[in-house]
């Protein structure tokens, strides 16, 4: 009789079961397409940490050797360790590195004679800088960097440890007797720039034979340039990464 008096419920009826089995079949596909972003993201993350670890690794595989050299010799000279440094063959220009130095570390006492030193080795115009009047501990004078380039040469002279984002990883670096990364910094070699943010890994080096600590072996990075070499063809062309520290440190 129902259907009798109301004739269209019928396909009224009908038409409301087949929109809900469509609407929850487009909720379930959407949920299973949400789901696989979300698996496929993870993945993605999860390729582009290993990579950067990767590349991190392999930096630092640069650094050891070369801090070998300056443990093992008495005195390196600007042309051995140039010699030195060629024949690691550092991509410079595919994983972001812009260089491979020494930072010496010197007394206070002993600048005048330093700085005289450096000019008899070929750097007319080097000069310590910042000097800091009253210092007592010593200065961390960078006084070689490769390859010699006239950005790399403005760094010469600079004393990191006058810094205070440099100064952390060093102390951290030489307490723990390995390597080390800064927060983000500007680099010397990038000036005032301020969309060009980067970081240092220092290695402390200590003489082979009587245990003194000499300085550091270190290497400036552009961070960009770092983490477009490690992930190459694993980033999103839409979208953005957020690369976040999530170690107790971080």
């Amino acid at each position: 009789r129902w259907l009798r008096d109301y004739p269209r419920a019928t396909p009224i009826g009908v038409f409301l079961f087949v929109l809900s089995l469509v609407g929850g079949s487009a909720w379930s596909v959407e949920l299973a397409s949400d789901r696989t972003d979300r698996a496929d993201a993870a993945m993605r993350a999860g390729e582009i940490a290993a990579a950067i670890v990767r590349q991190a690794a392999a930096n630092g595989a640069y650094l050891q050797p070369t801090s070998a050299l300056f443990s093992s010799l008495r005195d390196v000279s600007p042309d051995f360790f140039r010699q030195f440094v060629t024949r690691l063959r550092l991509a410079y220009d595919l994983t972001g590195v812009i260089g491979l130095g020494w930072s010496e570390t010197v007394d206070a006492a002993d600048l005048p004679a330093f700085e005289e030193r450096m000019r008899a080795q070929g750097h007319p115009q080097f000069r310590v800088h910042p000097i800091s009047p009253g210092k007592t501990g010593p200065y961390h004078i960078i006084t070689m960097l490769e390859p010699e380039t006239p950005a790399n040469n403005a760094a010469l002279g600079f004393d990191m440890h006058s810094e205070i984002r440099r100064a952390v990883a060093m102390d951290r670096a030489r307490e723990t007797n390995g390597l080390a990364a800064t927060d983000p910094v500007t680099l010397v070699q990038d000036g005032d720039a301020t969309n060009s943010p980067g970081f240092l890994v220092y290695v402390p080096v200590s003489s082979m034979a009587r245990g003194r600590f000499k300085g550091y072996v270190y290497t400036p990075i552009r961070t960009r340039d770092f983490i477009l070499s490690a992930t190459k063809s694993r980033l999103p062309t839409t979208g953005r990464v957020d690369i976040v520290d999530m170690t107790d440190k971080g």
